[in-house]
């Protein structure tokens, strides 16, 4: 139970730093064009200056003043008229940001003890031949995004140049902070830390497993006995996972996608350990062990020859555009093998019956960053379509985006689960879908469970839903009769019967029906 609170905390915090940093990215972006835009007016008359500055200051978010540096002299403030330095000190409740409050660091945090709430700003130094470009960017947003995090005892903070802004929008300079987890900007200077108090992870345990602690003690005492004793059979997990890949007891489910109209587009397979003592196992509870042993590789193998056969022959019957996914790890993007054998599968079926997505985990980091390329590569060029699974829950999402081609976005369902709480938390779910939508990636939601979350998603332009509100993981001869043989068109009604035939005879030598409990 503690570990599993442990896992389940440490990638919360693992997606706040990443949708923190992707915020402030964003933030910075908006000074930094800011910047761009007045440099061509260093060295003009204030008097023809002023108005262009003063209109970034409206037009572009989170920039509250821009400041025209010539020869190491202030010439132009959208503050106020003429170069008059008078005010750079915070007097008249003004904030402003001179070249002197800038040590080496294009960026620099800076308190302005004016009473203002909010006053202190970020400033963004602009250096160029002529002069320099000075940015106060509001910490508004900044301090709320820390303040979200915090909110749950986790102590975020927005760290650069050897200071420290906290969520109560204190800025400490020098000495070291306390950090559990660290993540850097990987466009500019600053990083992004969390805190995890020690007894965080208790609390947030008995917090929210305690209600069912005390059957989780006896089941897990029953099931480790009995796991003890059958693995004992066969000396080690490892070796249970080989014999289970012999015996071929790992099976594919099914959990359906649909667009938010309605139509079924495809659906994504989810392994399931069909075990012959131990019953039906969900895949927490081996698909981890099977990719730090590599056996992940074989495993997937298997599951795709499966949905291959159990899908032969139904082509006519599956909707336009039916695609089915298939995950892979760190470990796959180091065997070309693995696109040869998503090439034959492609070539089972006719032209465009069946679109062949492969969905990259990031429960393990990829370490061989070339090969990687040539392997997504790879599966391009044969027509298979790549997805970022689990978006910002693992070690390089936004690494991914940018270094291998990618066609889906898959959000994560801790950020679905947000729709519908409060204004901060919408503004993080509706940057990440921001984010897909600018980089012209379809995007699937994952866990939709609510019909307020699935409107809210249809409504913001995501492609496709997947959820518990739309269909449950379910077999492969299940998913056939529910979303496939159900429909109403002549060429189902004339081959229901004998797929239908086939599908009872399969069914004998099936795993045992508690399986389809599972999700």
């Amino acid at each position: 139970m503690l570990r599993q609170a442990e896992r389940v905390v440490r990638q919360q915090v693992h997606v706040d730093l990443s949708l923190a940093t992707y915020v402030f990215d964003k933030t910075i972006a908006n000074a930094e064009f800011a910047a761009e835009s007045a440099a061509p007016l260093l060295g003009a008359e204030c008097s023809r200056a002023l108005p262009i500055l003063r209109n970034l200051v409206a037009t572009v978010p989170d920039v509250r003043t821009i400041n025209l540096v010539t020869d190491g002299q202030q010439m132009c403030s959208s503050l106020y008229e003429g170069g008059d330095t008078a005010l750079a000190t915070g007097t008249n409740n003004t904030v402003e940001v001179t070249s002197a409050q800038f040590t080496e660091h294009t960026l620099q945090l800076l308190p302005v003890n004016s009473g203002i709430p909010n006053a202190s700003v970020l400033g963004y130094r602009h250096r160029l031949t002529e002069g320099e470009v000075l940015i106060g960017i509001s910490i508004y947003y900044i301090e709320n995004i820390l303040r979200y995090t915090s909110s749950r005892d986790i102590l975020m903070s927005f760290e650069v140049g050897g200071q420290w802004l906290t969520e109560s929008g204190e800025i400490t300079r020098g000495g070291a902070i306390q950090a559990s987890d660290t993540l850097a900007s990987e466009t500019y200077e600053y990083k992004v830390n969390a805190y995890i108090p020690d007894n965080y992870i208790l609390g947030y345990a008995l917090g929210n497993y305690r209600l069912s602690a005390f059957w989780y003690l006896v089941v897990s005492a029953v099931f480790s006995f009995l796991a003890y004793w059958r693995l004992s059979q066969s000396t080690s997990p490892v070796a249970e996972l080989r014999r289970g890949l012999e015996k071929k007891e790992f099976v594919p489910f099914l959990q359906p996608i649909f667009s938010p109209q309605g139509t079924l587009i495809g659906g994504e397979v989810l392994a399931r350990w069909n075990h012959p003592e131990l019953g039906a196992i969900r895949p927490d509870n081996f698909i981890p062990l099977a990719e730090e042993t590599g056996l992940v590789k074989p495993m997937t193998l298997q599951l795709m020859d499966q949905v291959e056969r159990d899908f032969l022959g139904l082509g006519e019957l599956l909707p336009s555009g039916f695609h089915i996914g298939f995950n892979i790890c760190a470990a796959h993007c180091e065997d070309m093998s693995f696109v040869r054998r998503c090439e034959q599968f492609l070539s089972t079926f006719a032209e465009r019956q069946i679109e062949l997505v492969i969905e990259l985990t990031e429960r393990s980091v990829i370490q061989d960053e070339k090969q990687a390329k040539l392997f997504f590569q790879a599966l391009s060029d044969c027509d298979v379509k790549i997805a970022v699974d689990d978006f910002g829950t693992g070690y390089s999402s936004l690494t991914t985006l940018k270094n291998y081609h990618v066609d889906f976005l898959k959000v994560d369902k801790s950020f679905v689960s947000l729709i519908g709480s409060n204004a901060i938390t919408r503004h993080i779910v509706e940057n990440v879908l921001d984010l897909a939508l600018r980089m012209n990636l379809k995007v699937v939601a994952e866990g939709v469970e609510t019909q307020e979350q699935a409107d809210y998603l249809s409504r913001k332009g995501v492609d496709y839903l997947q959820g518990f509100l739309l269909g449950a993981p379910v077999s492969i001869d299940e998913f056939i009769r529910r979303y496939i043989l159900s429909q109403d068109t002549d060429i189902a009604s004339t081959q229901t019967a004998q797929i239908q035939t086939r599908f009872n005879y399969a069914e004998q030598k099936r795993r045992p029906a508690s399986i389809n409990s599972l999700s």
